[in-house]
């Protein structure tokens, strides 16, 4: 039977960066979770009154198509997103034949039965 995962639960915001630092890398999204990071950061810094002005700003250059460029930052980085989760899921096939392929081989040249050290 197939070892249930440990749910994680922060009890800090530093914890809860950690954790979630941890989990953007091991799924390949570190990327995304950077800029993130540095949106909410420079959102957080921008004083209460000046939101406003900067939301229309912003919505003004999309209008004027004056942002094309973070438009195909936007783009980019949500095909890079799609794109690492494809290769990542391709290795880990590919890493889970070729250990199953060194299993059977030693299997094969062994005449006891092997244990596995697979945690499925």
């Amino acid at each position: 039977m197939a070892k249930k995962r440990k749910k994680h639960n922060p009890t800090n915001m530093w914890d809860f960066l950690l954790v979630s630092t941890q989990t953007a890398i091991n799924k390949g999204q570190l990327l995304l979770f950077g800029y993130s990071i540095v949106l909410v950061v420079m959102a957080l810094r921008i004083p209460a009154d000046k939101l406003g002005e900067l939301a229309d700003k912003i919505i003004d250059n999309f209008v004027k198509f004056q942002s094309g460029a973070w438009v195909l930052l936007l783009l980019a980085l949500f095909f890079t997103f799609f794109y690492v989760k494809n290769m990542r899921r391709r290795f880990s096939k590919e890493y889970r034949r070729i250990g199953k392929e060194k299993s059977d081989m030693q299997q094969g040249q062994s005449p006891i039965i092997l244990g596995s050290s697979d945690k499925l």
